[in-house]
């Protein structure tokens, strides 16, 4: 297989030659026959693997062993594999998400992903004995999504090389919004929500989450002998999307966020929030390494 370097460019070609067509058949029995949702969908797909790209494009190396968790369709993956990266995909399909399990299985046959390595159980299985050690380990908004979250970080940490790192972005329920239903959260009792909304009782989706902070993440992340950073000016960032990433403001333009952007843009408070603690934003963005491995003066954002 040649090795090429990753790009978004590739990635968007890689992209163009899959049959989206049958894959909208393939999604609608999930979402309620709803072939708009199918197509709404798969198009988030697209967009979470190219912001996945941008995100981990800098630690790619054709020389590591690389894990994706929770790696959906496989889009991301299947393309880092056909670029000759050493990468293999970790998709159970739970909590909701058998759509993607079935849109896995359905591209699973093509070329395209046929060599690409996949492994079908919970994070928390994984065991370096029989999966072997990974150099790095990364996820796009999955890690709000694993119902034993702790023991997820066991088996991730289980797994990672010595000198491996992890990037894992995702929610930090801290701020109380849910980003996936657009909607503001009962502040330090997310779950209470559904008591004003209960609607969300019947959600799939809404019972996969496990409303994830910084602090719980940093804690599992401690108890496994992990030293966790997180990236400053995130939230800020997915702010100024609405300015710079049209197809994120026309996803989010009638969105509870989107009117806190325009407040917060007309007062003049935006550029407030790069000022912020990163444990004090949403979304976050983890690294994650042994503590060993890192140098005296790392700190974390705790």
């Amino acid at each position: 297989m040649n090795k090429v370097a990753a790009s978004i460019e590739g990635l968007e070609r890689f992209s163009a030659g899959l049959p989206w067509a049958e894959l909208e058949g393939v999604a609608m029995p999930y979402l309620n026959t709803d072939r708009a949702a199918a197509v709404a969908f798969l198009k988030t797909l697209q967009l979470e693997a190219r912001f996945g790209l941008n995100l981990i494009i800098s630690q790619l190396s054709h020389d590591k062993r690389i894990l994706e968790v929770g790696a959906g369709i496989g889009l991301l993956a299947g393309y880092l594999n056909s670029c000759g990266y050493q990468i293999t995909a970790l998709e159970p399909g739970l909590g909701g998400f058998g759509v993607s399990a079935a849109l896995s299985t359905a591209v699973s046959t093509r070329p395209e992903f046929s060599s690409l390595h996949r492994l079908d159980l919970p994070a928390e299985k994984l065991d370096a004995d029989l999966q072997g050690g990974f150099d790095f380990i990364y996820s796009i908004n999955v890690l709000e999504h694993i119902p034993d979250l702790e023991n997820a970080v066991r088996g991730m940490g289980a797994v990672l090389e010595n000198r491996g790192e992890m990037v894992h972005t995702c929610p930090n329920y801290f701020v109380p919004y849910e980003p996936h239903f657009g909607i503001p959260l009962v502040p330090l009792a997310p779950r209470f929500t559904v008591n004003f909304l209960p609607k969300l009782k019947d959600s799939e989706l809404w019972q996969s989450l496990n409303f994830i902070t910084a602090a719980r993440l940093n804690r599992a992340c401690r108890a496994q002998g992990l030293m966790m950073n997180l990236e400053p000016g995130v939230m800020l960032r997915t702010f100024t999307r609405f300015d710079t990433d049209s197809e994120f403001r026309r996803r989010q333009g009638s969105s509870f966020v989107f009117k806190i952007f325009l407040f917060l843009k007309f007062t003049g408070l935006l550029y407030l929030l790069g000022k912020l603690p990163a444990s004090w934003g949403t979304p976050m963005v983890a690294k994650i390494s042994r503590r060993e491995s890192n140098s005296r003066s790392a700190k974390t954002s705790f």
